[in-house]
């Protein structure tokens, strides 16, 4: 799994310019970015990979709920499929 930067996700998303805006939901905005398929750097608008990035709202409390029960459902996956190897 690679974690990005908030530089690198700047950069993929043309620094959250208004033309990338695909949409606005209750964490936050969606916008369109580009990343290289290879390196999963960013790259230029238009090429290599297309990827949405949801840059949240920090004043926004909706879907925190919701957010924390995903993450803890995925912890306990990871962790029954890393029981199941042992």
């Amino acid at each position: 799994m690679k974690v990005f930067s908030f530089v690198e996700l700047k950069a993929a998303t043309k620094s959250f310019k208004s033309d990338t805006l695909l949409g606005e939901g209750g964490f936050g905005k969606v916008y369109k970015g580009w990343l290289d398929e290879k390196t999963l750097s960013p790259a230029k608008a238009g090429s290599g990979m297309v990827v949405a990035i949801k840059k949240l709202n920090s004043e926004s409390t909706q879907g925190f709920q919701e957010w924390q029960v995903s993450l803890i459902s995925t912890l306990s996956f990871l962790l029954v499929e890393l029981e199941s190897l042992i």
